[in-house]
């Protein structure tokens, strides 16, 4: 699965969405058939992040907002860091801000992500970054 998860992420940053798209469901499809819920883990949670990431890249507003919704709920449900939920907000924010109609949704999301970022203790940011790479990079590159 982290194999999968590591080839969506370099080629999604090479352009290359076609392939980046087929690792990360890859990845998610080798969770579901891992079985005892572990699709339901943080595990899952950096999946659908990835499926998300990479749909908002290729446009497809539809299946990023599905799989960053998702990611927002393994994260919560997990209680994850406020690192990884802040993460999980912007991304989502960058999924309905795609959907015309849900631009509000997406203001509110971004600005949660905002709040949440300022929660975890400062590794040099730069608070008026709001860039994918300013988000990541509050999270160790394991969960990247």
């Amino acid at each position: 699965c982290s194999t999968h998860q590591t080839y969506a992420s370099l080629f999604s940053r090479s352009s290359n969405l076609n392939r980046a798209a087929e690792s990360a469901e890859r990845a998610a499809d080798l969770l579901k058939k891992a079985g005892g819920g572990v699709e339901l883990s943080w595990i899952g949670s950096l999946c659908s992040h990835r499926i998300a990431t990479v749909a908002i890249l290729r446009g497809e507003a539809e299946k990023a907002i599905e799989a960053a919704e998702r990611a927002l709920v393994l994260t919560n449900l997990c209680n994850c860091p406020n690192a990884l939920r802040a993460r999980a907000y912007h991304v989502l924010s960058m999924a309905l801000l795609l959907d015309p109609q849900r631009c509000s949704e997406g203001k509110q999301a971004a600005t949660e992500a905002r709040r949440l970022r300022e929660l975890v203790p400062s590794n040099g940011y730069d608070p008026g970054d709001e860039s994918d790479e300013a988000y990541d990079s509050l999270v160790v590159s394991y969960y990247r």
